[in-house]
């Protein structure tokens, strides 16, 4: 029989009686000397065990007694009690000094993080925290790890046993949205089929939302008293997933009053309806009003809820529910964003309520639902990427052997004593020597066996090690129906070797004449205020060899994108690179980046569109640099104030997850940030990488207008791409000063690119920079080539 414990240290001997007189028949009580174990024996003594210690004694708020071991010495101190938190198997007691205990000894270990705080993908004391409490629980733990942390079956892909069991045929099923294409069909019912993990993987505009949400309809069409857990990393994601199966656009909708969105404190409607729209905004808060509290639920609210939705570090509040409820199907959205260590504490509460006191139950089917191929975890502790942490869920489980191992530091006692820094480090970093000495021996014995258990490090996970798993739960959805076929050709071919088809058919007249006269209206202000020129006949053919010499990798496999359009088609340029040179700035800290020109020109463009009917919520401005989109979102205050409360702004972060019509992209970057510069930390948040490229490029529908120095943008592989296959469609702009940037590239008896006025040389039949080609020629040993990856450049720097 499971049990479970509260450890309860109480200084007097009435407070010990008094304890003992209080709690439940059903729990055992042992004194050892100052502290009081109470273990229950069963469930619902384990019930009322919680009740007692969350409305009993133990209130928020009562100061109580405790003492702590520190060395060799028993130190102890008045406390008054904050909050009480439970992870899992273990309650804690969180707590501060009280003001009448100021003079007498700190109390350090009782302000260090616990599983509550919700840092779960920056701290690692936090993973190491929730990680730990499950070792109190075998059973969960193993139940977690198998699921989290699948073995590669023995059989080669395909086989019988790697197959999922027959599930309902296509004739069983009543298909809700009518307009699923086979791939989102098939995702359905592999899921439905067979209970084990599964990963949609959604490139943009493919309809992830749409399959997750079908998903929802056929699990409660085939068992109404299910319960489904919808989570994800941000609250954007968990709202727009919620939107989306409450406004009925797909022929059916989740009753309001069945669905539960769970908010944090700080999450207001004013929040959601910045980052959703007002008109989404009024979906997800018809919801959270009709609950009274969104940030605290009744347990009535959560055990009659169909769908409960919330973001993962939200989720780790389920573990400590007296009676979580029991969830069939767990949805994960947006995981490319998501750790390990934010997953793992999000599925204890779950977890346990199926397999509490029924170890051998069936766990839940979890469905981890993104892309690999965009922006990853931020993670900010050096000790956590050591530790492999920065790598997500999805991408562990996706790629084939792409994981580098990651190593541990060589002594095991350096190691030991930073993770005992990390893991007890007080609010005001004040650390003692004899904390860390304490603590060496315990985080190497119990981390140690636990990293090698769960499968904490990348170098441990199979997917590492031996590739993905099998086929069969890795289902990819590869037809995108958000952008014009200009757009999504340019991204797939960029980050999916062109797999991902163009599906957004000609039904989509509005778009189709959205962005065609958004596209004109811009060239033509280009040219009307900037002296902007389309980059034509042999300029742009010269323009498009000259960077194919430069950098080999443009040859393949880009070579079907870099083709252009079909024969035939005469419309405008949906992607439109506007090249100029004017000078940014740096934030003092080094940061962030702002271009005044580059600003002055995307407002140009945005006024055109506004000025040929574009609505402005049609509109996004979208840099790489808050900087930049700040002072872009300025200008269009001070000189569209009528406007600027409807057009859309912000980080390429930010913008993971949604789409606009017109997307207005600043790179704000210079010839004095091109790869090759003395700026690697600048130029390794953009041109390097190809995650944040895809993320930045395929959130337009209908026209994507990119504005960039051409040095900076010719130095990096994937943007000199960009710029190749603007000019083949039509679609390249030199605004530069001088505008002699496209003479620069030019052939003499139709073989070599030949140096120009804007200083390119040649190089081993490969345009570069002037100042470049004699570095690189003293740099090469004989028979090497160049390297064609910017991120090797700025590894090495």
């Amino acid at each position: 029989m499971m049990r479970q414990a509260l450890l309860v240290r109480i200084e007097n001997s009435e407070s010990i009686r008094r304890t003992k007189d209080a709690v439940a028949t059903g729990v055992d009580c042992t004194r050892d000397g100052h502290s009081v174990l109470l273990t229950a024996r069963d469930f619902a003594a384990l019930r009322q065990l919680r009740t007692w210690c969350f409305g009993g004694k133990l209130e928020e708020g009562r100061e109580i007694d405790v003492s702590w071991q520190e060395g060799r010495r028993t130190l102890r101190a008045s406390v008054e009690v904050v909050r009480i938190k439970s992870s899992g198997t273990e309650f804690k007691i969180v707590g501060k000094p009280s003001d009448r205990n100021r003079r007498g000894p700190r109390v350090p270990h009782l302000q260090t993080v616990t599983v509550s705080r919700g840092h779960f993908d920056t701290d690692l004391p936090t993973v190491l925290d929730t990680m730990l409490s499950l070792t109190a629980r075998p059973s969960l733990m193993k139940a977690i790890a198998q699921t989290v942390f699948p073995k590669r079956p023995d059989s080669p892909c395909g086989a019988s046993d790697a197959d999922p069991a027959p599930g309902p045929s296509e004739a069983t099923f009543t298909w809700v949205n009518t307009c699923l294409n086979d791939m989102q069909k098939a995702a359905v019912r592999t899921i439905l089929a067979k209970t084990q993990l599964h990963v949609v993987q959604g490139p943009p505009g493919t309809g992830k939302s749409t399959t997750l949400c079908e998903l929802v309809h056929q699990q409660l069409a085939r068992n109404p008293r299910s319960q489904i857990l919808v989570m994800s990393h941000s609250n954007v994601a968990v709202d727009l997933l919620t939107a989306a199966l409450l406004d009925g656009s797909t022929g059916r909708r989740v009753a309001k009053e069945r669905l539960v969105r769970w908010r944090s404190r700080g999450r207001r409607t004013a929040h959601i309806i910045n980052d959703l729209g007002p008109d989404k905004a009024r979906l997800v808060d018809s919801v959270t009003s009709g609950i009274g509290h969104p940030e605290n639920p009744s347990q009535f609210q959560l055990d009659t809820a169909q769908v409960l939705a919330m973001t993962l570090s939200m989720a780790s509040k389920l573990g400590r529910l007296p009676s979580p409820p029991d969830f069939d199907l767990i949805i994960c959205d947006e995981m490319s964003q998501a750790t390990d260590a934010d997953l793992i504490p999000a599925l204890q509460g779950p977890f346990r309520a199926r397999l509490a006191f029924k170890p051998d139950a069936t766990p839940p089917t979890l469905v981890l639902a993104g892309d690999p191929d965009q922006l990853g975890p931020v993670v900010h502790s050096r000790l956590a990427r050591l530790l492999g942490r920065s790598i997500s869920c999805l991408e562990r489980l996706t790629t084939a052997g792409g994981l580098a191992s990651q190593t541990r530091p060589a002594s095991r006692a350096a190691w030991a004593r930073a993770m005992g820094c990390a893991l007890h480090r007080s609010f005001d970093n004040a650390t003692s020597e004899a904390q860390k000495e304490d603590l060496k021996t315990l985080v190497s014995k119990r981390v140690d066996k636990l990293l090698g258990t769960v499968g904490f490090e990348a170098e441990n996970t199979d997917a590492a090690r031996s590739g993905p798993p099998d086929c069969t739960r890795v289902l990819r959805l590869d037809d995108s129906y958000r952008c014009h076929p200009d757009i999504a050709r340019l991204w797939s071919g960029l980050t999916y070797t062109g797999k991902v088809k163009a599906a957004r058919g000609s039904l989509d007249r509005e778009g189709f004449e959205r962005g065609d006269k958004a596209s004109r209206a811009v060239i033509e202000a280009l040219d009307a205020k900037f002296g902007g020129k389309v980059v034509a006949g042999p300029h742009k053919d010269a323009v498009v060899e000259g960077l194919k010499r430069k950098h080999k990798s443009l040859h393949e496999p880009l070579a079907d994108v870099l083709r252009g359009r079909p024969a035939g088609d005469s419309s405008a340029p949906r992607v439109i690179v506007v090249l100029t040179d004017g000078d940014a700035c740096e934030a003092k800290d080094g940061t962030s980046l702002s271009n005044e020109p580059e600003a002055n020109i995307v407002v140009g463009g945005i006024a055109a569109a506004l000025e040929a009917g574009i609505s402005p919520k049609d509109i996004a401005s979208v840099s790489p640099y808050a900087h930049q989109a700040f002072m872009v979102f300025e200008k269009i205050q001070s000189e569209h104030p009528e406007t600027a409360s409807d057009l859309r702004g912000g980080t390429i972060e930010k913008f993971q997850g949604q789409e606009v019509s017109i997307e207005f992209l600043s790179l704000a970057m210079t010839s004095g940030h091109a790869v090759d510069s003395s700026h690697p930390e600048l130029t390794a948040r953009f041109a390097s990488e190809r995650k944040r490229i895809n993320v930045a490029i395929s959130r337009a529908r209908d026209l994507l207008v990119l504005v960039g120095h051409p040095e900076f943008m010719e130095s990096a592989p994937n943007l000199a791409t960009i710029i190749a296959y603007a000019a083949t469609i039509g679609g390249l702009v030199d605004a530069t000063e001088a505008q002699e940037w496209a003479e620069g590239y030019h052939f003499e008896d139709g073989d070599e690119a030949q140096p120009a006025a804007s200083g390119t040389a040649v190089h081993d039949g490969e345009a570069q920079p002037a100042g470049a080609a004699a570095a690189t020629a003293a740099a090469e040993e004989p028979g090497d080539e160049a390297s064609e990856d910017p991120s090797a450049a700025v590894a090495a720097t």
